[in-house]
This record gives structure tokens, sequence and C-alpha cells, in this order.
């Protein structure tokens, strides 16, 4: 089994200045060597570190587990609100309507 380490830093970027994210918070797991091929594979690919790729695919995992949800618990005035916006009007967006209205690339 291999031992992964994913640790985030604070780092400023020499080229933009831009301060990029910081994390105090290190996670560790183990893997089988195949599956840190696997990672590595598809890391490389992405031209993403083992690290930024584990995190980005975990994070976007777990959003869909969180809007997948079909069970929400709300107090009054969250149902409330809930409500109205299920309830008010839909916003016209061309964009939207353009995209829903294309020929899926499935069908062709």
């Amino acid at each position: 089994m291999l031992y992964v380490r994913v640790v985030l830093f604070l780092y400023t970027n020499c080229y933009t200045g831009e301060v990029c994210m910081k994390s105090d918070v290190q996670l560790n797991l183990r893997a089988k060597e195949s599956q840190r091929v696997l990672i590595d594979a598809a890391a490389e690919i992405l031209h993403k570190s083992r690290t930024d790729f584990i995190l980005e695919m975990a994070c976007k995992a777990a959003e869909n587990v969180i809007l997948d949800r079909r069970v929400f618990n709300f107090n009054d005035e969250q149902y409330a609100e809930f409500i109205d916006m299920l309830d008010a009007p839909v916003e016209d967006d061309s964009a939207i309507n353009k995209l829903l209205a294309r020929k899926p690339q499935w069908d062709v």
C-alpha cells in the first residue's frame, strides 16, 4: 500500500503576484499501488499534480453528493424562502433557450 499525504500551502504566484489558496488542514490516505498509477495517469493527462487532481476530483464528487440530495431539512423560515424560490417566475435567458433548442451531439 502506498501512503499519500496531501498538504496545501499558501504561496504567491511569482509571475502574477496573485495569492493562492492556503489550507492548514492535512489529509492523509492510503491507496493501492494500482490506484496511485491510475490517479497519476489521469492527473498527467490533465497536466495537474497528484494533489491537485485528487482534491479537485474529491471536491467535485462531494459537490455532486450534496447537490443530489432528495431530502431537505428546513425550519419554517427556510421552507417559506424555498417555496418562494420555486414559485418565482423563470427569467427568460436566451443563451439557455438556445442551448436547450440545440440538437444533442449524440442525435446525429
